[in-house]
């Protein structure tokens, strides 16, 4: 049984939510045409998604393919801790390191649950060896690494819609080259960030930089993205659950897994567990409901341990360098 946690509410009203919806079908849409089809003034538009963006409740960026920029390994680490009093400065330590996206504190078979993304399993290793290793306090480390990608994260957008597609693009057919590296970093940063801006940074016209971005975005190279923050997506109903299944029913129950609308993202991994999954719902008991009456009752589901983030201390997204 999954335990009660307080849910936080926020000052967000219906208008609000039907802006970012539209941003999240697409982030670069003018003004004008939020307000057409919201019915609203574009005045309005403009001061709403001020306020949101100032608020720290949404960003715009643009989500990187990461085996394109040599990116090739997406793991998660479970730490164990000697002594809980000394989280706080361990996980200060662990936010500060470039490779990790996501830090958070933990109850369940982690302290503190760590994400990133490496070159290769050298760079994995020597980051384990060199950097968590040597952090005081750590007792046991456990390495996950993404071997197969089930459902890709939708990151907190909330609409059917606006969920990534379920089909894969094609990353084939694009050459990052130079000017491409240059204009993800911009939309990294904004992704709302104005044609005529980026012309004027690469000194190329605005039909060359939209055709360049239009690319990116068909060959699956990126996925431009309006994100809500940690206040509205509540993470008191998002856990991790990582699941023990027979090797031979691994792709077969992790297909299955990625029907249900509860898991927000999973994939097969190596170690202990072999499937990990990111469950979010309206409530506790949604969840609960779903584990005891969808996935215990799978076939070849052997066993499943709960982890579940108590605070996220860092959420960010994986970045090009």
């Amino acid at each position: 049984m999954l335990p009660q946690q307080v849910s936080l509410f926020l000052s967000m009203d219906d208008l609000d939510r039907r802006i970012i919806a539209e941003l999240q079908f697409d982030p670069r849409q003018n003004n004008a045409k939020l307000a057409t089809s919201l019915g609203i003034t574009q005045h309005t538009v403009g001061k709403r998604i001020e306020r949101l963006v100032s608020s720290g409740e949404i960003i715009f960026t643009a989500l990187p393919y990461m085996p394109l920029f040599g990116f090739y390994i997406s793991a998660y680490i479970g730490l164990r801790l000697r002594q809980k009093s000394m989280l706080p400065l361990i996980a200060a330590q662990l936010c500060k390191s470039p490779q990790i996206r996501y830090v958070s504190s933990c109850e369940g078979f982690a302290d503190i649950f760590i994400g990133g993304d490496f070159k290769n399993n050298d760079d994995l290793s020597n980051f384990i060896s060199e950097h968590i290793a040597k952090i005081e306090g750590i007792s046991q480390i456990n390495t996950m690494v993404e071997i197969k990608r089930i459902k890709e994260p939708s990151f907190g957008r909330f609409g059917i819609r606006n969920l990534r597609r379920n089909i894969t693009p094609k990353r084939e057919g694009i050459v990052i080259d130079e000017i491409n590296h240059l204009i993800i970093l911009e939309l990294q940063k904004d992704a709302r960030k104005p044609l005529k801006n980026l012309a004027s940074l690469m000194k190329m016209s605005e039909q060359t930089i939209s055709l360049r971005i239009k690319k990116l975005i068909a060959s699956g190279a990126i996925e431009l993205a309006t994100l809500v923050s940690d206040k509205v997506i509540m993470d008191s109903q998002n856990v991790f659950v990582a699941i023990k299944i027979d090797l031979p029913k691994v792709v077969e129950v992790g297909t299955y897994l990625a029907t249900f609308p509860v898991v927000a993202n999973a994939g097969i991994y190596s170690g202990d567990f072999q499937i990990l999954a990111y469950l979010n719902a309206d409530s506790p008991e949604d969840i609960n409901n779903f584990t005891n009456k969808e996935l215990l009752k799978i076939d070849g589901v052997n066993r499943i341990d709960w982890l579940i983030n108590l605070k996220v201390l860092k959420r960010g997204f994986s970045w090009i360098r």
